[in-house]
């Protein structure tokens, strides 16, 4: 295959799993209940996006599966590493700096707080926001290089 179809399967792939609809499928699709035990394949192999990912992958060779590898690895990396410098950004250095001014000034600190509570919980919620989304966008990312390992190994096509 060329480069831009390999590109096109992989925007297919992506497409299917969409950051945006994660949460909505944690919720509503009944493969995500499937969760506990000790296989957890038959929700990713019998989801409708599993279904999705087996036919875009259906007619790919082995060597377009091995690219497709390749870029979900890079792609899960690159999210991982994201998500730990997000929450690192986000979450670990404003708790620290907190922890700071805890130590340096109490009083003012605990008058700032008592003061201004509803800001701080508002803006606590807000920064934490950031590293969930990173932690969707990573998630996502492993489902799209799990799906070409399952089609790797011939199972996902069970599913069509």
């Amino acid at each position: 295959m060329s480069k831009q179809s390999i590109r096109a399967t992989w925007r297919a792939l992506a497409d299917i799993y969409s950051a945006r609809s994660l949460l909505f499928d944690q919720v509503f699709a009944g493969s995500s209940y499937r969760m506990l035990g000790a296989d957890l394949l038959p929700g990713m192999i019998n989801s409708k996006r599993g279904r999705r990912a087996a036919a875009v992958l259906k007619d790919a060779p082995d060597n377009t599966l091995g690219a497709l590898a390749q870029m979900a690895d890079v792609n899960i990396q690159r999210t991982g590493d994201l998500f730990k410098a997000v929450a690192v950004c986000y979450i670990t250095l404003p708790l620290a700096i907190a922890a700071f001014l805890s130590d340096a000034a109490p009083e003012q600190v605990r008058a700032m707080l008592e003061s201004s509570s509803r800001g701080v919980f508002l803006l606590v919620g807000m920064l934490a926001l950031g590293p969930i989304a990173y932690f969707i966008s990573h998630w996502r990312a492993k489902q799209i290089g799990w799906a070409i390992a399952l089609r790797r190994a011939g199972v996902l096509d069970e599913a069509l």
